[in-house]
């Protein structure tokens, strides 16, 4: 009894069962392998109607819409009323008051009315200079006999700290701290805007990345599809093991489950990119279509460049310190409020008295009768615990705002050499992972060729379309990574909105509508 040598392995005459078992086993296999190899319809359907947008396209509506950029434009907002309210100190005020007195005795009836104005104002030493003009008219009847009488009283008075509380750096604090906070507020605001465009780039190209993922599994599944339709033709004539079918079928299964996974990523991703450009998601057709994944190729960068640009440009280091300076007068006004409280008040009043108002007015304009009154105040709180405190604060936020300038510093040199680092390795690795795409294909070629001389295995022809795979993600990957890189230094760099052709919106017609919204 003589056995068949067969491609696979030995085959025994008397193995009939097994065969047929075999067999079974291999059409049960491809069946399953086989199945579903097109999509229902309602699964494609979203990849159908998938939208194909430019990262122009998003912009055009995200600069108008995206809420990362609208809350920083009411951050903005805030910080420029905030700084008209502390410029209202150095305003003039004006006050008006009126009185009217009747009394009724016994004997008499007397009546008055008295009207008061003054009008103040904030020097620049942070004392106040007022002038004021009143008027009273009094009248007293009784049984016999009736008087009346109107006062006119003209006064001008000053009122200066000498030691606490006195100074520009007193009465600017405030507004420089407004003015500083208002300044910060925009460039943070620019900053924002740098970040988010960033972020929806990478967020585009994120998805591009998944877009051509697909593309190469749906490769391998047709290289795989492709070599079990040769099988199945070398099975039906016999010059084929049976065997040979497993590893292709259950390739063909893996990679469609691995397909179905890529599909779900691109409709979680275009979800997300829809909502971080503040677009709207149909229900029935969530999916971006995007364009292709650019190839990166070498580039040279000089980081050393890059760090002083970034250092020159950067809104998170010049918001810093612009905190830093509004700390800084904020130290300034509180140590000159460690100081003991003088205060020295001088008034000066012209006063005249008679029967009417235009008599009394006559009488005011030729009179020299004048009187003056000029006081000074001292105090000093016994342990100065509240100014001492207040100093100690103000000292420990301006120490904040500086370190906050060295991190700054620090962190945005760390992160263009880290990008600049990312953007040559991934350069380097497309430039590489091209010659591994090459040489994978060729080997899987050779391997295919090997395997119709009966010299190869399928789990080879497999393995190796595994590595082709692999070596055609990693370039797809490599490629994302550089782009995303270059992306972030030009952030950095300062030159990503100019790139984009963004100009910022000023806030006032960002947010006069938004202010007045409901939810």
């Amino acid at each position: 009894m003589k056995a068949q040598v067969g491609r696979g392995g030995l085959t025994h005459p008397h193995a009939g069962g097994q065969t047929r078992s075999m067999r079974a086993l291999i059409v049960s296999v491809v069946a399953i392998a086989t199945a579903g190899s097109h999509a229902s319809a309602d699964d494609r359907a979203p990849f159908e109607k998938a939208e194909r947008l430019t990262i122009d396209d998003l912009l055009k509506v995200a600069v108008r819409v995206a809420p990362e950029l609208e809350a920083a434009a009411f951050d903005v907002a805030v910080a420029r009323a905030n700084r008209q309210a502390a410029e209202g100190v150095t305003n003039w005020n004006a006050a008006a008051a009126v009185n009217k007195n009747i009394s009724k005795l016994v004997a008499a009836t007397s009546s008055s009315l008295d009207t008061q104005v003054l009008v103040s104002k904030l020097l620049p030493t942070n004392g106040v200079v007022a002038v004021g003009a009143g008027v009273s008219q009094q009248a007293r009847t009784e049984p016999r006999a009736t008087s009346q009488f109107t006062t006119i009283d003209l006064s001008l008075s000053v009122k200066q700290p000498l030691l606490a509380g006195s100074g520009t750096a007193i009465r600017d604090s405030q507004i420089r701290a407004t003015q500083s906070a208002m300044s910060a507020a925009t460039i943070r605001r620019s900053a924002s805007a740098r970040v988010f465009v960033a972020d929806l780039a990478e967020a585009y190209w994120r998805l591009a990345l998944a877009w051509r993922r697909l593309d190469v599994l749906h490769l391998s599944l047709d290289a795989a599809e492709k070599q079990l339709a040769t099988i199945q033709r070398g099975l039906t004539s016999g010059a084929i093991a049976k065997s040979e079918a497993l590893p292709f079928a259950q390739s063909i299964a893996s990679r469609k489950i691995d397909i179905a996974n890529a599909e779900n990523d691109i409709v979680a991703q275009s979800i997300s990119l829809r909502t971080l450009a503040g677009l709207e998601i149909p229900p029935d057709a969530p999916v971006v279509r995007t364009i292709d994944l650019p190839r990166a190729d070498a580039v040279t960068i000089d980081t050393a460049d890059l760090v002083k640009k970034a250092l020159a440009t950067s809104d998170q280091l010049e918001a810093a310190l612009e905190d830093a300076r509004g700390a800084e007068a904020g130290v300034v006004a509180a140590r000159r409020n460690l100081l003991p409280t003088l205060d020295l008040t001088l008034t000066g009043d012209i006063t005249s008295t008679h029967q009417t108002f235009s008599q009394a007015l006559e009488e005011l304009r030729y009179s020299r009768g004048y009187s003056l009154v000029a006081g000074a105040s001292f105090s000093l709180p016994v342990g100065r615990d509240a100014e001492k405190g207040a100093y100690a604060a103000k000292r420990a936020l301006l120490a904040r705002a500086r370190f906050d300038i060295h991190t700054a510093r620090r962190t945005i040199a760390a992160e263009v050499v880290g990008l600049a680092s990312q953007a040559r390795t991934s350069a380097r690795t497309v430039e590489l992972s091209s010659q591994v795409v090459t040489l994978a294909q060729q080997n899987v070629e050779a391997e295919q060729r090997k395997f119709e001389l009966g010299k190869s295995t399928s789990n080879e022809v497999v393995r190796r379309q595994n590595e082709l795979e692999n070596a055609r993600l990693q370039l797809e990957s490599a490629s994302a990574d550089a782009t995303i890189a270059l992306t972030r230094l030009e952030a950095l760099s300062g030159q990503i909105l100019q790139h984009y052709g963004i100009k910022m919106i000023d806030p006032d017609e960002l947010t006069g509508a938004a202010l007045d919204r409901r939810p």
